[in-house]
């Protein structure tokens, strides 16, 4: 994997784990029940392990999701905000609601590329990974991406802002920095 042999962060460490599920039946980690799969306590026992201030997940989508990820309805019929495109049909959107309960990250999010990306898609993705892996903290992330993505990243705090309870998945007390920027 490309991120990891473009050597180590500046400070802190980075954990990649390449695949969990490859090759089994498809379970969303929108379910509580795929925290209760092998993969699933895998990650939550990685997760207890090193108890990561930034979180990271990499998903691909099938082309034929990518409607379903972005529609609006996606709250009503998931339970969490549509996705948002960033560029060349890579998406942002929020971790799982079962894992913002359960753990306080100062910054996770879920970029999902399409399975078959094209050489640019996975070249941007991999950009992004990189810039995160050598971020001192969350919030160079945050301006890193205000500044890449002004327009998208409204878009996703402003469905974030409406769907996740104040100071859910936020280190420390609520506070306009933390409540509002933990997610995206």
């Amino acid at each position: 994997m490309r991120v990891a042999a473009d050597g180590v962060p500046s400070s802190g460490r980075t954990i990649i784990i390449p695949t969990l599920s490859m090759g089994k039946k498809y379970l969303s980690t929108l379910q509580e029940s795929y925290y209760e799969t092998e993969e699933g306590a895998k990650v939550l026992s990685l997760i207890r392990e090193y108890n990561p201030s930034i979180y990271v997940e990499l998903h691909c989508y099938r082309h034929s999701a990518f409607s379903s990820l972005t529609s609006l309805e996606r709250l009503s019929k998931t339970g969490v905000p549509p996705m948002v495109e960033l560029e060349e049909k890579m998406l942002l959107g929020s971790v799982s609601p079962h894992l913002l309960s359960r753990f306080k990250f100062e910054f996770s999010l879920v970029l999902e590329v399409p399975c078959r990306a094209s050489l640019k898609t996975k070249m941007k993705a991999l950009r992004l990974l990189n810039f995160i892996k050598n971020s001192e903290n969350w919030r160079a992330v945050l301006e890193k991406f205000k500044t890449e993505y002004p327009h998208q990243l409204e878009k996703a705090s402003r469905l974030l802002r409406g769907w996740l309870p104040e100071g859910v998945g936020a280190r420390g007390p609520p506070t306009k920095s933390n409540s509002e920027n933990a997610f995206i």
